[in-house]
């Protein structure tokens, strides 16, 4: 019960909240507050029509390898139930095949020493990476969790994210760490 009023409180404080002012979560979990960005990603990312395809089809989030959310992401989906119009479905997959309708996949860090072979495979594949290892953005990622002064930070490459066709928000743009690879 207590974990999810802190879900739900977590959901109305990610709403109202500009995405800079996190002092508000530092008392919650790091995976609750990872959850809650991972989903609200995609409240900040346009994809075409085309990579979203009818309004009934879903919006999945997928995690791939261990899952370090617990139940947070279920509860979040179950209270916001729609992303760009659709509904949002969360799957937990074990192989990058299994990818074909994810829109956000997060990479477990349990997945870091395949990052390569994962990156490879879905490259230039309209579907945003996230994740929260060491480097994982210099790899080849489009966005990583990383804390700073107590708080969830995202670091991005929208080079990489360019690539994909997915267009980031202006308002995304302004309070994440953005990097620039050697390429």
């Amino acid at each position: 019960m207590q974990k999810n009023i802190t879900a739900l409180w977590l959901i109305s404080l990610f709403i109202f909240l500009p995405w800079h002012n996190t002092t508000a979560l530092e008392s919650a979990e790091s995976s609750e507050i990872k959850a809650v960005f991972l989903f609200n990603l995609g409240n900040y990312m346009r994809w075409t029509d085309k990579q979203l395809g009818i309004e009934q089809n879903p919006f999945y989030i997928c995690i791939l390898g261990r899952n370090p959310f617990g139940g947070s992401l279920n509860f979040i989906q179950k209270n916001r139930k729609k992303i760009s119009e659709h509904p949002v479905a969360i799957n937990y997959i074990e192989k990058i095949t299994q990818t074909e309708n994810c829109k956000i996949l997060f990479i477990s860090d349990s997945e870091t020493p395949h990052l390569s072979n994962i990156f490879t495979f879905l490259k230039g594949q309209p579907i945003l990476t996230v994740g929260d290892s060491t480097s994982f953005v210099i790899q080849g990622g489009m966005i990583q969790f990383y804390e700073r002064d107590n708080k969830i930070r995202l670091l991005m490459d929208p080079e990489t994210i360019d690539e994909t066709g997915i267009k980031v928000s202006a308002n995304l743009m302004r309070v994440v760490k953005v990097i620039e690879k050697d390429r």
